[in-house]
């Protein structure tokens, strides 16, 4: 589980102690609680490990390169909120992230922004990380991604992180997509249903990022009150359901060291454990053929949620053939969790 600790609007989810945080935290505004606090206790309590995200940007006090004036906001708010250069790192960005780290002792630290137009030296990327590694509460265990400052992106960092598909994803390092449901990573009026992924669309695309050896960061986006909206629970219910049958070829598997077919028309994917070799197809044929590589044997074959008899045989070519036979709705349902 990640939250969102503080996005680029610099609002934080905990009593930020920070002199340029009055007013501008959860604590003394808005529900008047500690949320990362809380959720962090909920998730460990849960079994669970808890990662925080948190960005190194502000709209009203960094610069970028992305708009004419140099700010994200007008100048009039920038003016009146902007937090002193030459104090923005060494008097709030440096002291509020241990701040983080020593009151939640995250697992997790998705650092957000830094890349865009962060030098290394000024946000003083290297001393915050020397001090994670070393000295900080969770120095044993922790993991952060690519995303502290300018040139860090797949190059440094414990693991990658894409966006919305911004990469091709084909790493050796271990690698994680990020993504919402719709368009947006918070909760967006302006969205319509075309705006949000079907829940056959983001299936598709963890199968996809599992078989390349990543890891699918889902973003949900609460309203004002903190309830997810119904078709974000619609959809991650259904991601669920299709969880409970095939979860076995999702959870704790590797990428099979061959390159996946490529294009639209893909209709396989792979992912391995324990001398097991799982093929996702996307696609009910009668008979699924299936290359396999060197020193690949077959001893046997079973449809996940399924109990008949699965009929193979290898063709000319080092080729396995799967013979599906044709179920009813009605029989598929009989093994579907809940029936």
């Amino acid at each position: 589980m990640v939250l969102t600790a503080k996005h680029h609007d610099g609002f934080c989810l905990w009593p930020a102690t920070s002199p340029y945080k009055k007013n501008w935290n959860s604590m003394d505004t808005g529900p008047g609680k500690d949320l990362v606090g809380e959720l962090t206790t909920a998730v460990k309590s849960a079994g669970l490990h808890m990662g925080l995200y948190y960005s190194i940007v502000e709209w009203e006090s960094t610069w970028t390169h992305r708009t004419e004036s140099g700010y994200y906001l007008p100048g009039k708010i920038v003016e009146k909120y902007k937090i002193p250069d030459n104090e923005y790192v060494d008097k709030h960005l440096i002291p509020q992230m241990k701040e983080l780290v020593n009151a939640y002792k995250p697992s997790l630290i998705f650092a957000d922004g830094g890349e865009w137009d962060g030098n290394e030296e000024y946000l003083k990327t290297k001393e915050f990380l020397a001090w994670l590694y070393n000295d900080s509460p969770v120095k044993d265990d922790v993991v952060v991604n690519d995303r502290f400052a300018k040139n860090m992106p797949m190059r440094h960092g414990d693991y990658f992180s894409s966006e919305y598909n911004d990469t091709d994803g084909n790493f050796t390092k271990p690698w994680e997509e990020s993504r919402g449901i719709g368009g947006s990573y918070g909760f967006n009026r302006a969205e319509n249903a075309s705006d949000y992924s079907t829940s056959k669309q983001l299936i598709l695309e963890l199968i996809d990022i599992v078989s390349r050896g990543g890891n699918l960061l889902l973003n949900i986006g609460p309203m004002a009150d903190g309830t997810i909206p119904v078709v974000m629970q619609e959809r991650l219910l259904d991601i669920g359901r299709w969880l409970e049958v095939n979860g076995e070829a999702i959870y704790k598997t590797r990428k099979r060291e061959i390159p996946n077919q490529q294009g639209a028309d893909q209709k396989v994917y792979f992912t391995r454990k324990e001398g097991v070799l799982y093929c996702i197809f996307t696609r009910w044929d009668k008979d699924l053929e299936i290359s396999l590589m060197k020193g690949e044997r077959v001893n046997n074959i079973r449809l996940l949620g399924y109990d008949g008899t699965i009929m193979w045989r290898i063709d000319e070519g080092h080729k396995l053939v799967v013979e599906i036979r044709n179920l009813t709705i009605d029989e598929i349902r009989a093994y579907m969790p809940g029936h």
